[in-house]
């Protein structure tokens, strides 16, 4: 069963202790993301979603040209593990 969510379907819930770069937005939790270029080449980052009253603007590292997918970032392992 996959654990990915459609951006269109929902976004990742706000961070209240965090506010965007440029203009004091809600900002999401981090996430992992289904990040997608032109030329086709799809891969897998972290990043977080600034919610704008036009819609989402996602930050993240490096160079992408949508977002597709979301999904919780996973619990770290025990420590003595």
């Amino acid at each position: 069963m996959s654990n990915w969510i459609k951006v269109d379907e929902r976004l990742p819930e706000t961070d209240p202790n965090k506010k965007g770069r440029y203009h004091d937005v809600p900002v999401s939790i981090r996430v992992l993301c289904v990040c997608k270029q032109d030329n086709g080449k799809v891969m897998v980052k972290e990043g977080y979603c600034e919610k704008h009253s036009w819609g989402p603007s996602w930050r993240i590292p490096g160079s992408i040209d949508s977002v597709t997918h979301w999904m919780y970032l996973p619990e770290p392992p025990d420590s003595e593990e």
